[in-house]
């Protein structure tokens, strides 16, 4: 899954991903292919970092939603629906006649379905663009998803996984796009607070 992106965290090669010993694992090159074969991880351990990018992927899908602006004429319709209530009750205490009475409503109504048609409009065209904003948790879980499209997907928000070896403080992080000069990595299980420095064994 992560093998264009993942890294050595000792001489910093790219690392190979396959099967060995009946299990996905993560491997620096040998010294005569580039790397210092001196680093390895389990690819299960690794993989799950794809949460990262999920993550990413939601906050920035929040971000572009909350962007996206209100109708601003919610005052505008409230106040056309108000005159029509009151010229109403003007017209059936007799205060004002037919003659009055009708031309107003039927102005104050071509006012309101106006208002209303760009109300239906406005919101037609934010519901388009809420769609037209991919849930790639929910194309994560499709099987269709090729493996191609999950790694575009990583693309986008990932720069590297660093693989560091193990032992004692061992870890995995991340170079993140948004902060590529940073790292970022992934929570751990009982910190719901944001992303933070993962120890992995």
């Amino acid at each position: 899954m992560l093998s264009p992106f993942v890294r050595c965290g000792k001489c910093t090669a790219p690392m190979r991903g396959g099967v060995r010993g009946g299990g996905h694992v993560y491997w620096c090159r040998s010294k005569t292919d580039g790397g210092c074969g001196g680093c390895s991880r389990r690819g299960g351990e690794v993989d799950r970092y794809t949460e990262l990018v999920i993550q990413d992927h939601e906050r920035a899908s929040l971000r572009a939603i909350e962007q996206l602006p209100p109708w601003d004429k919610e005052d505008e319709l409230r106040i056309v629906r108000q005159k029509i209530t009151e010229l109403g009750e003007q017209y059936r205490a007799d205060n004002i006649s037919g003659s009055t009475y009708f031309p107003l409503l039927a102005k104050l109504e071509s006012d309101e379905r106006k208002l209303k048609n760009e109300r239906q409009r406005h919101e037609a065209a934010r519901t388009q663009r809420m769609e037209a904003i991919p849930d790639l948790r929910r194309q994560w879980a499709d099987p269709n998803f090729a493996l191609e499209q999950r790694q575009a997907a990583v693309a986008k928000s990932l720069i590297a996984v660093v693989i560091h070896p193990t032992g004692p403080g061992s870890r995995i992080s991340t170079r993140a796009r948004s902060n590529p000069s940073g790292r970022s990595t992934l929570p751990n299980r009982n910190d719901a607070s944001g992303p933070s420095k993962a120890m992995i064994p």
